[in-house]
C-alpha cells in the first residue's frame, strides 16, 4: 500500500467554524477560507501556537508585508488569495506529503538512530516522562496516531521540544526548540483570518530580523535539504517559522485498510543560537546584579503567578527596557497610521511550564484576554494599569508580612516580647504555606482585575478607584479566612488581635485609607 497524507487537502487543522462547532479541515482550507472559522482550536494549546506559526510562514512566503501600506491591502480584500495560494501549493505540493518517498513534510532520517514507537513522539512534546506521568503509556504500550495526529505532533514538537539526551553511545544530544520555555504571544481576532493578518508583521530584508546575504530565506519545505548550511542562526524569517529542531521521521503502516503511524525515528536537528530573539516572545532587560549587565529576561508561565499580574509589562510599548512582541508593536502602527479600524483586540498565551534545565512540564497554559485598542496607543492607561498592579504586589507583601507576624504569635505566645521564645523559621515557613493566604488572595482579585482592565479606559481615576476597594476586600478576605482558621483558644486570639493591627496598618499605608 502506497501512503500518502497531503496537508494541502487533507483535514487534521482543528478549528472552531463561525456557528461554534468544532470540525478538522486542510492547510489550504485554512488559508483560502479562513474568514470562514473562528479559530484553531488543538487540545494541547502549544499544538494552537505551532500552527499558526506553520499558517504564518506559508502567508509571509506569498503575500509582502513589507510596510503597512502593504498590509491594508490584503486586509481591504477580507480574504487571502486563492489563485496566488493555489499556484504556491500547485508548485510545492509533493512536499506537504507527510510520507512522501523524497522530502516527506518537516522530516528528514538519521541515519543511525534506530526506530522507536510512534509515543517517543507524544514524548517530546508533552515533556518526557511528564507525558506518561498523566497518560501511562510506555514503550511496551502499542500506539497508533492517525495522520492527523501525527502531522500535529511533528509540527508541535519542532516548535516546542525540549532539550535532552537522545542517544548516549552516539552522543547525541537535544536542544530546546525556537518556543519550548516562554510565552508565545498572538494578537487574535474574530476570524482565524483576523489572527492571520494581525501576526502578519513587517517582513523584509531587515525584519523582523536581517536575512543573510549569502542563502535565500526559504520554508523548509523548499530546501532540498533542511539541514544545510548548517547553521545556528536562521536565514530570516521564513526559515526561522518552519525551523527544524528534530531530525523525525515517521513510518506509516496499514491498519484495518487504514493509514496509521507507528513508529518513528527521531534526532537532534538544527540548534537555534540563544541570541536569537523570537518576535512572539516577550523580553525584558534585567538589573545590573554584579555579574550579568543588562542581562534579557523572557516571559514564562509560572506555578505561582498568573500572567495577568504581567499584564503592565507586556503593554507597556514604549520602555526601552522592554522588547514586546512584535504583533502587539505592529498593531500600534496600524491604527496609529489608520491603516486598521480602532477595535478591541484579544491578546493569546500559549506554551507550557517547564522544569529549568529538563526536559519536564509542569503544565500546559493557554490564555485569551481582550484589551481596550487604547492601551496600544495611551502611555497614560498603561501608566495606570502599573500603578494598579503596583499597589496589588504592595498589598499582597503586606499580607505576607501580616501573615509572618501571625505564625510566629501562633506558634509561641511570647513572641513579641523581648527575650520571648521565637519558633523554628521552618514551622512558621510550613504554617504559611499551609493557609495560602497569597493564593486567597490573587484567587479573588481575577475576575475584579479584567472588569477594571476594561473600564480604565473610560474613566481612568474611577477605575482605580474602585480597583483599590477590590484590593482592600481581598486582602481582609485572605487574612480572616486564615484568622477563622485558627479558632478561639487564647493564643489565636492574640495573635490575630495583633496582627489584625498589622495589617490594617499595611492597608492604610498602601491604598492612604483609615482602616478599622
Amino acid at each position: 500500500m502506497n501512503h500518502h497524507f497531503n496537508l494541502l487537502y487533507e483535514s487534521w487543522i482543528p478549528v472552531i467554524d463561525q456557528d461554534g462547532v468544532p470540525c478538522s479541515i486542510s492547510l489550504r482550507d485554512a488559508l483560502v477560507n479562513a474568514q470562514a472559522y473562528r479559530s484553531v482550536s488543538a487540545t494541547l494549546p502549544h499544538t494552537n501556537a505551532a500552527i499558526l506559526r506553520l499558517l504564518l510562514a506559508v502567508l509571509h512566503r506569498n503575500f509582502g508585508t513589507r510596510d503597512p501600506l502593504a498590509w491594508g491591502e490584503i486586509w481591504r480584500k477580507k480574504q487571502f488569495d486563492a489563485a496566488v495560494l493555489d499556484a504556491y501549493f500547485k508548485k510545492w505540493e509533493a512536499r506537504f506529503d507527510l510520507f512522501a518517498e523524497e522530502h516527506p513534510f518537516y522530516q528528514q532520517r538519521h541515519p543511525k538512530v534506530e526506530i522507536k514507537p510512534i509515543q517517543t513522539l507524544l514524548m517530546q512534546i508533552g515533556g518526557g516522562d511528564t507525558y506518561t506521568l498523566f497518560n501511562h503509556i510506555l514503550d511496551e504500550t502499542t500506539v497508533l496516531l492517525t495522520p492527523a495526529e501525527a502531522a500535529l505532533g511533528l509540527i508541535t514538537a519542532q516548535a516546542f521540544a525540549l532539550a535532552g539526551l537522545c542517544h548516549p553511545q552516539l552522543k547525541l544530544f537535544y536542544t530546546d526548540a525556537p518556543c519550548s520555555r516562554a510565552i508565545v504571544f498572538f494578537v487574535e481576532g474574530k476570524t482565524l483570518f483576523e489572527t492571520l493578518m494581525f501576526n502578519l508583521i513587517r517582513f523584509n530584508q531587515s525584519e523582523p530580523f536581517p536575512q543573510s546575504a549569502f542563502e535565500p530565506d526559504l520554508p523548509a519545505w523548499e530546501m532540498n535539504d533542511t539541514y544545510i548550511p548548517e547553521r545556528n542562526w536562521p536565514l530570516g524569517y521564513l526559515d526561522y517559522l518552519t525551523w527544524q529542531n528534530r531530525r523525525i521521521q515517521l513510518f506509516p503502516v496499514e491498519k484495518d485498510g487504514r493509514t496509521m503511524v507507528a513508529s518513528m525515528t527521531t534526532a537532534p536537528g538544527l540548534a537555534i543560537n540563544a541570541e536569537i530573539r523570537n518576535p512572539m516572545h516577550h523580553y525584558r532587560k534585567g538589573e545590573n546584579n554584579g555579574t550579568v549587565e543588562n542581562a534579557v529576561r523572557v516571559l514564562r508561565f509560572n506555578e505561582e503567578r498568573a500572567l495577568w499580574r504581567d499584564s503592565h509589562v507586556l503593554l507597556d510599548l514604549r520602555n526601552q527596557a522592554i522588547e514586546p512582541p512584535r504583533a502587539l508593536k505592529w498593531m500600534e502602527e496600524l491604527f496609529s497610521e489608520g491603516i486598521l479600524p480602532r477595535r478591541r483586540l484579544q491578546i493569546g498565551a500559549y506554551g507550557m511550564c517547564t522544569e529549568p534545565g529538563k526536559a519536564k512540564v509542569l503544565f500546559y497554559q493557554g490564555e485569551r484576554f481582550e484589551i481596550s485598542d487604547e492601551l496600544l496607543l495611551n502611555p497614560n492607561l498603561v501608566a495606570t494599569l502599573g500603578t494598579a498592579l503596583a499597589h496589588a504586589e504592595a498589598l499582597r507583601s503586606e499580607l505576607g508580612g501580616t501573615s509572618r507576624k501571625l505564625a510566629n504569635l501562633f506558634l509561641s505566645f511570647n513572641a513579641n516580647v523581648e527575650n520571648g521564645h521565637k519558633p523554628d523559621p521552618r514551622d512558621v515557613e510550613n504554617l504559611i504555606h499551609h493557609w495560602n493566604g497569597e493564593g486567597l488572595y490573587w484567587g479573588s482579585l481575577e475576575t475584579p482585575f479584567f472588569l477594571f482592565l476594561d473600564r480604565l479606559p473610560e474613566d481612568p481615576e474611577k477605575a482605580l478607584e474602585n480597583w483599590e476597594q477590590e484590593l482592600r476586600r481581598a486582602a481582609w478576605l485572605a487574612f480572616n479566612q486564615i484568622a477563622v482558621s485558627l479558632g478561639d483558644r487564647q493564643n489565636a486570639l492574640k495573635a490575630v488581635a495583633i496582627a489584625r493591627k498589622r495589617m490594617a496598618y499595611g492597608i492604610s499605608k498602601v491604598l492612604k485609607t483609615q482602616e478599622g
